[in-house]
């Protein structure tokens, strides 16, 4: 997951939409890369604050989704846009696929197994 995010996340930001995606990054992997940092050194992080920081990384990418379709749908209404169409779809695609690999990721980790 980590090479596929790398490599493609500056393409998601785009030019119109670069100034707040590189904030919104920014802080969540402060966040992120803090807690690493915590857990490499052996301190006890709550299992929640992990959840949290998934639960962040989520919404991250459903924000960048939503930003890039109320770009195509000013786009639509003819209003000034510093994203193109294509750059918009392929920006809705990869922020898609990275919700979907967080999901699978909060589920593998932080669901409980069934008993049989």
């Amino acid at each position: 997951k980590q090479w596929y995010q790398r490599r493609v996340a500056i393409t998601a930001g785009g030019p119109g939409a670069s100034y707040w995606y590189a904030a919104m990054n920014f802080l969540v992997h402060a966040i992120m890369y803090t807690y690493f940092c915590l857990r490499a050194v052996k301190i006890q992080i709550p299992l929640i604050l992990a959840k949290c920081i998934t639960s962040l990384q989520s919404v991250q990418m459903l924000v960048g989704f939503t930003v890039n379709f109320y770009s195509i749908y000013r786009k639509l209404k003819g209003e000034e846009c510093g994203n193109t169409y294509a750059h918009s779809i392929v920006a809705i695609a990869l922020y898609f696929s990275y919700f979907v690999l967080f999901l699978r990721f909060a589920q593998q980790r932080y669901s409980k197994p069934k008993t049989q």
